[in-house]
Order: C-alpha cells, then structure tokens, then sequence
C-alpha cells in the first residue's frame, strides 16, 4: 500500500471545501503572519484551547484552526498560508489585534520548527502536553473513529516502530506527507523531550508556553488566564460564558493494567527528561 493511496477518497473533497474561506480571505486582500501558534501536541485539549482563545475580543481566529502549512503543505507557498489570516489592519477595524491558528502535527514533525522560525521567528508558540499513556490511547481511539486504525491498541503500539518507519530527511521535501507517521505515531508523540528539544534549537525558551493538560482539564480559566498574558493582550481576566469541551468524545473504557505497566516504562526514562527539561513535575 502506498503513503498517497492510503489516504481516504474524500479528502480531496475536503480540502477544497475548507479552501473556500481561505479563497475568500484572498480575495479581500488579506494576508499576515500569525501572531501565535499553538504547535501540539494533539489529542491534548488544542482545540478547546484554541476555541476559547479565538472567543476573547483581541484576538482572530484563523480561517481554520488546523492549515498544516508547516509540515504537509510548506510546498505551497507563504501567500497560500497568509491568505487565511486578516491583515491587523483589516483586524483592527473589527476590535481583534491578534490572530493565530493551531495544528498540533508542527510539535512532532521534523522539520516544522526550523520553517516556521524562518517565516515568523517572533512567534509565541503555545505547547499541550498530557500524560502520553493517555495522549497515546486518545490518538489511538482517535484514529479508529476516523476509520484508520483497525488493530487493537495493544497490537497498534507494538507494530509501530514496523509501522513509523520514516526518516526526518524522508520528510524534509516540503510537500513529502507519511499519513503513517502522522496517524500512527501513538508512542514517539509522547516523548516530548526529544521534540522540545528540537524547537528550543530555533525558539528562545520565552517564546515558548508549556501547558500541561490535566491542570488545564481540571481549570481550565486559570490556564486561559495564564495564556492570555504570555500572548499580551490586554484583557487577560477574560472568560469565555462557558468552558465547554471541543472535540471531546466521552469517557472510554482504560487501558488494561498489565499494558499500562508496560507502557510506564516505556515512558519513564523520557518523562524524567522531560521533568529535567521543564524543571518541574508534571504529575505523570
């Protein structure tokens, strides 16, 4: 099976629909930079936060949250990727200073970094990170909603070092896309360290806002609160009328005992790097 042919017969009718307001927002001659980018990881809470960052008065949504410009589709220009954000001109006819968009593919992808310092090297990037036993088993489920993943969890995890088989200069000719390495990457997502790693090489610490889920699960307004003012708006005692979950699917049964074990220690050493690298604990 090849990578393009694995891909759903429908998206292609998906993206020229989610074309539309891009095309639209081209044709008013609009165009800037985001001002903010929350990068990953996904299936961290990126959409609710994004959904209640976009709701505040100062700030913009993009034309989509998830553009994907600088991993899958960096081969298409900067004009293309502008044309879903107003220019702050055009924003601030409308009261919005701040625009920005979320895809949480850019934390794991190789190469997403080092392109968007090069475009927008002022940018503040906003990280999620959750307990990746957890991130992992959501992605998965995830994944088997949208009719990709057939396997059992256990089985999905320990074919994926046989599934991922890609290598960062496999992906480093912009337009290059491995639906495996974006769809089964449920264990090499939650070693966070390494890919933090790679960004602070390209962006000062102070750019960079670490969210850690379970904390902005639990409060959520305390983490928006916190987020507001790392991005400078004004008004950061903003609430949103309510902190209602996005892209939240239920409860679902656990993980089974034994698998959850196993997959502590897959993650302990990674985990005590990252509690180094944060210099805090986050509680997994």
């Amino acid at each position: 099976m090849s990578r393009r042919s694995w891909l759903p017969a429908q998206t292609g009718l998906r993206t020229q629909a989610g074309l539309l307001p891009q095309r639209t927002a081209a044709a008013l001659r609009v165009g800037a930079w985001p001002d903010f980018v929350i990068i990953g990881g996904q299936r961290c809470g990126t959409t609710s936060l994004y959904d209640y960052l976009t709701q505040h008065p100062e700030i913009a949504p993009a034309a989509r949250k998830e553009i994907h410009y600088f991993d899958n589709h960096y081969d298409r220009g900067p004009a293309w990727y502008r044309a879903f954000f107003y220019r702050a001109s055009v924003r601030r006819l409308f009261s919005p200073c701040l625009t920005g968009e979320a895809t949480p593919y850019y934390l794991f992808h190789p190469h997403a970094a080092a392109r968007l310092a090069a475009d927008v090297p002022a940018a503040h990037l906003i990280v999620m990170l959750r307990n990746p036993i957890d991130r992992a088993y959501s992605h998965y489920l995830y994944e088997v909603r949208l009719g990709n993943e057939t396997a059992p969890f256990a089985e999905a995890v320990a074919r994926e070092a046989e599934r991922v088989r890609t290598t960062p200069g496999e992906l480093q000719p912009a337009g290059t896309y491995d639906p495996a390495h974006q769809h089964f990457s449920y264990l090499s997502r939650g070693v966070y360290v390494q890919q933090l790693r790679t960004w602070e090489r390209h962006f000062a610490r102070s750019q960079m806002m670490i969210i850690i889920s379970e904390a902005f699960f639990a409060q959520p307004g305390q983490a928006l609160a916190k987020c507001l003012a790392f991005l400078g708006v004004q008004d950061t005692n903003w609430q949103p009328p309510r902190f209602e979950k996005r892209n939240y699917h239920g409860p679902y049964e656990g993980i089974s005992l034994p698998l959850r074990r196993q997959l502590e220690a897959y993650f302990a050493a990674p985990n005590q790097a990252l509690v180094d690298w944060l210099g805090y604990d986050p509680g997994w």
